[in-house]
């Protein structure tokens, strides 16, 4: 059952939403995407791509080698982690980098592609109601659809319409500052743990400055330890004191295994695809969303767009969830710490998870068995 005049109202702007809408766009189906912002917009994220996510936006998505590469801060092949102010390691790759991008320029980007394949989006309006027709928005829109893709985030309406209306009662939730100047650019990419409960922190130096931030996502995690677990973190990295903290909602608990239910779909943070140990979420958005549009397009069965998904984003995030039961709970903490110390391939396998070059299970064998 292929799409030739479908309505599909997709949720929510960013690179799930745009991906999604771009996709079926071109291939003819009429779509309008709604976003509560107007782009280019800020977001809190610290802009992590590695190999997998610029590969699937490099061979999938509507943007070039070079519109990547202008919109890439700083590329690393170092990254060094903490634990409880304690450097662990620090490690250099000979092989790609992992990029940190600009997401305000790269969302806009997106969707402005996803515009000129023959998407209408719509910016500035807020979806405020979800029936089964329609969908209607704070500017007082009523839009029909056939399908529906919720792309609006960790707080997704669109995935509390599939729950009856009932709002998940936890969330993650990650807090940012921006250093103008400031950072040690030495030690790459940073990361931290042991600063706050089932999450971590990181600074990422950029071309001209440096994003500092601190995030959990479950077990014991409570939002009100981000604040003072961003101080030290701040201090560390030579903040003046005065710059902004900008905060944002972060998937928890189980992905969405079918990518929703019915003739409604939910894609990246939505669908909860974010890492729960790397915090990265960028290639899960574009994967979901562009999956999602094949289905649709296609006509799948929600079994397909399963399996489909088992393969790449939603089974990478389960995987993530297992492990970080085992690397934030507080018996095996120490150990999966001192494994970051004193084995440099236990470190060089955490480098290739966040890199996107191994998957979960890989990592979870080299914890368990560290002779293997």
């Amino acid at each position: 059952m292929g799409v030739r005049v479908a309505d599909v109202a997709v949720v929510g702007g960013g690179p799930a939403g745009a991906c999604c809408a771009w996709k079926l766009a071109r291939e003819g189906a009429r779509v309008i995407l709604v976003d509560c912002s107007s782009f280019p917009r800020s977001k809190v994220c610290a802009g992590a791509i590695g190999s997998r996510g610029a590969a699937l936006l490099l061979q999938h998505s509507p943007i070039t080698s070079g519109e990547l590469e202008s919109r890439t801060l700083a590329s690393h092949r170092t990254m060094s982690c903490w634990f409880r102010r304690s450097h662990l390691r620090t490690y250099t790759t000979s092989g790609p980098p992992i990029r940190v991008v600009d997401r305000s320029s790269l969302d806009a980007l997106l969707l402005r592609r996803a515009r000129e394949a023959g998407a209408c989006i719509m910016e500035a309006d807020r979806v405020v109601e979800v029936t089964e027709r329609w969908v209607r928005t704070s500017g007082g829109r009523k839009l029909p659809w056939r399908f529906l893709v919720g792309a609006d985030g960790a707080g997704s309406l669109v995935a509390a319409y599939l729950r009856g209306g009932r709002r998940l009662n936890r969330f993650g939730a990650g807090v940012q500052a921006r250093l103008a100047a400031g950072g040690d650019r030495g030690h790459g990419l940073q990361v931290h743990f042991g600063l706050v409960s089932w999450g971590y922190g990181w600074m990422f130096p950029r071309r001209d400055d440096a994003l500092v931030g601190l995030g959990g996502t479950g077990g014991r995690f409570r939002s009100r330890e981000l604040r003072r677990g961003l101080r030290p973190l701040l201090q560390q990295a030579g903040a003046a004191g005065d710059e902004p903290v900008l905060g944002a909602l972060m998937p928890s608990g189980s992905p969405c295994r079918a990518l929703g239910r019915g003739r409604v779909f939910l894609v990246g943070d939505a669908a909860g695809l974010a890492d729960r140990i790397s915090g990265e979420g960028i290639s899960h958005a574009v994967e979901s969303g562009l999956l999602v549009a094949e289905a649709i397009l296609r006509g799948w069965s929600r079994h397909r767009l399963a399996v489909m998904a088992s393969r790449g984003c939603v089974g990478l995030v389960s995987q993530s969830r297992i492990f970080a039961g085992l690397l934030y709970r507080r018996g095996l903490q120490a150990l999966a710490m001192r494994r970051l110390r004193d084995d440099p391939r236990f470190f060089r396998g955490y480098w290739d998870l966040v890199a996107g070059r191994t998957d979960y299970w890989r990592m979870i064998l080299r914890f368990l068995f560290p002779r293997t």
